[in-house]
């Protein structure tokens, strides 16, 4: 049972993870936006957590376990059509929407972790 809530809590690391990964491309973009030739950048998130959850699965007994970064496609954000884009796709108010969108998701999900936790140790009896 125990490897079970082990693997399941796993993919909540791994999309933590991700999440923060994901942040800090945003927030590049951000820092970046008035760069030139700078091209924003973005992940698709259900590929590389497929990747990650891959990779993992292949190595699950090391508990050093890391995301290779270097797997993931960094891609170049698509334009928005009738936006105000500064040159190269870079707009600032997509940036600041999508760093929203990010945070609420890794919220989210931490509610999440936190809320089956509280259920699990309850169940266990360990709290009550």
């Amino acid at each position: 049972m125990l490897s079970h809530l082990q693997k399941f809590f796993e993919l909540d690391k791994i999309a933590l993870e991700l999440l923060i990964y994901q942040q800090k491309l945003i927030l590049s973009n951000i820092t970046n936006i008035q760069r030139k030739k700078y091209v924003s950048k973005n992940i698709n998130f259900k590929k590389a957590f497929i990747e990650a959850v891959k990779q993992r699965q292949k190595d699950f007994n090391n508990s050093n376990f890391k995301i290779d970064y270097s797997k993931i496609v960094i891609e170049k954000r698509k334009n928005i059509p009738n936006s105000k884009n500064i040159k190269n796709n870079k707009n600032l108010d997509i940036e600041r929407i999508e760093f929203l969108k990010n945070s609420i998701l890794y919220q989210k999900l931490l509610s999440n972790i936190k809320q089956r936790e509280h259920i699990f140790l309850n169940a266990i009896g360990v709290i009550k």
